[in-house]
């Protein structure tokens, strides 16, 4: 009844740490947004670790300042009013609910051949922060990945905090935009995609600081910190160019594709109509190095409104990196929809639109998978459907919340080790497989049994998982895909749910 998050089911412990780094220690690939003031970015890394040696202190899946977030978060539900109530109601326990992880953990030794962990990106949608997909982040970790969290200060979340060269904190409230298609609405989050496109390329600098041992201080550090932060040398695969997986959900979602195609494309020259640059790196950063036609590409139900903007629409005819390059396929692009996109027909085209080849005139290549799981909503891939799954059930007619993101987490893992990435075996209790025990843990000096190892039924298209259904990307939407034919192209994501459920 009262919220609680589960374990992690892979084979590792996972060890996470909370990251404030002043930009000024970076090498930064491009110039801030105009009128962005924040010289810090803040995200919270998930790893697998070794035990620590002595007790450390709880991971609190609300951040602090406590109050100020629940605040701040019962303020952006405000036009949802009974699942506002209901957090509001558990507020006390959600203060104490606390991630499965240990904080500030010895990173393990990578057992790949490589000898270093694959590193993954995550970008939240629309009311999150580097907290709220702990589940999925972690879940990963338990993989044998590293999974970079950032928490975005483009007024996308509830609020967020940035501490300034004195010292003094800043806040970041939420910023109220419309959900209404008009020139305002696209240039506010064009402005908001400016700010999270540079937050990304700044992330990747400090994994690759990390990755080579370049000193990086972090704010609000006793000591410990730095000392974790140190151990990630030449420990992490995130210089070697394609071998990042790049994620994100909703806004997040539509962040991780302007991003990708910001780096690979830049800006033309000469500029064509609708080619407003959101990001544009140096053509001599890593971050240009680092994005190719081989990078592992995460779509968690797509909002696809943000990719509409006229200004940026020449962005959009282009095709994913991944359908460019001497061997094009759309293998190593992942699109998971819940059922409650799968049920909005105006996004549901336009998300096959965003990832489809044969849109761009690309012919015979393998296209990007794409499924949904059924009785699923929007929240069901983020925290929330775990720590509230009454809540869910009984407004959104979900199911099984732990399961939707069990089966989430297979197809990533599956994706990145068709991509190359060396990830650990699924764990037997993730692939259902009768008899498996929940809670086993891999013993960090053995090396886990991945030789030859593939979940290929969990990207099959012939339905061999229950529940996880293959949709076809070329084809016309059929009967049962996008049903809701009274859809308001401007309703907000979470609302969807509502709406569905209704």
């Amino acid at each position: 009844m009262f919220p609680s998050l589960p374990a992690y089911s892979g084979q590792y412990q996972v060890g996470t740490i909370d990251l404030e780094v002043p930009v000024d220690q970076l090498d930064l690939p491009a110039p801030a947004p105009e009128g962005f003031a924040i010289r810090t970015i803040k995200t919270r890394l998930f790893y697998p670790c070794r035990y620590p040696e002595k007790r450390p202190k709880p991971v609190y899946w609300v951040p602090d300042p406590q109050w100020e977030y629940l605040h701040a978060f019962g303020a952006f539900l405000g036009a949802s009013n009974k699942l506002a109530k209901a957090i509001a109601y558990s507020s006390y326990f959600i203060r104490s609910t606390t991630l499965p992880a240990y904080n500030n953990a010895p990173l393990a030794v990578p057992q790949a051949k490589s000898a270093r962990w694959p590193v993954l990106v995550f970008s939240h949608g629309l009311g999150g922060s580097r907290n709220t997909y702990s589940q999925i982040c972690g879940s990963m970790a338990s993989h044998g990945v590293i999974v970079a969290a950032p928490e975005h200060r483009d007024g996308s979340g509830p609020i967020s905090f940035a501490t300034g060269k004195d010292g003094k904190q800043t806040t970041i409230p939420f910023r109220r935009v419309s959900y209404q298609p008009s020139p305002e609405t696209y240039a506010a989050r064009r402005e908001q995609l400016c700010i999270r496109l540079w937050e990304l390329g700044a992330l990747y600098s400090l994994l690759t600081s990390l990755e080579s041992g370049q000193s990086v201080s972090p704010l609000d550090d006793s000591g410990e910190v730095s000392t974790i932060v140190s151990s990630f040398k030449a420990k992490i695969d995130a210089s070697r160019p394609g071998a990042v997986t790049w994620a994100g959900h909703s806004f997040g979602a539509a962040t991780v594709v302007q991003f990708l195609k910001s780096v690979y494309y830049n800006v033309p020259s000469p500029a064509p109509q609708g080619s407003t640059a959101l990001f544009s790196p140096s053509r001599t950063s890593s971050i240009v190095r680092q994005v190719l036609p081989a990078s592992p590409v995460i779509l968690l139900d797509l909002w696809s409104f943000p990719l509409r903007d006229p200004s940026t629409f020449w962005f959009s005819k282009q095709p994913l990196p991944s359908y460019r390059g001497a061997e094009p396929s759309g293998d190593r692009i992942l699109v998971i929809i819940s059922e409650a996109f799968f049920k909005w027909k105006q996004n549901l085209v336009a998300t096959k639109e965003a990832v489809s080849p044969a849109v761009r005139g690309i012919k015979g290549v393998p296209p990007a998978h794409l499924f949904y799981a059924e009785q699923s909503a929007h929240l069901s891939q983020s925290d929330f459907g775990v720590l509230f799954p009454w809540v869910t059930r009984l407004l959104l007619k979900t199911q099984d919340p732990e399961r939707i993101l069990r089966l989430n987490t297979r197809a990533i893992t599956e994706v990145m080790r068709r991509a190359g990435s060396e990830v650990a075996r699924t764990t037997d209790v993730d692939m259902e497989i009768t008899g498996a025990r929940k809670g086993t843990k891999e013993n960090v000096d053995e090396k886990p049994d991945t030789k030859g190892f593939s979940d290929k039924d969990i990207l099959s298209r012939e339905g061999k998982v229950r529940g996880w259904i293959a949709l076809d990307l070329e084809a016309e939407t059929h009967i049962g895909e996008g049903a809701d034919k009274q859809a308001d192209e401007s309703a907000k994501p979470v609302d969807r749910d509502l709406d569905v459920a209704s």
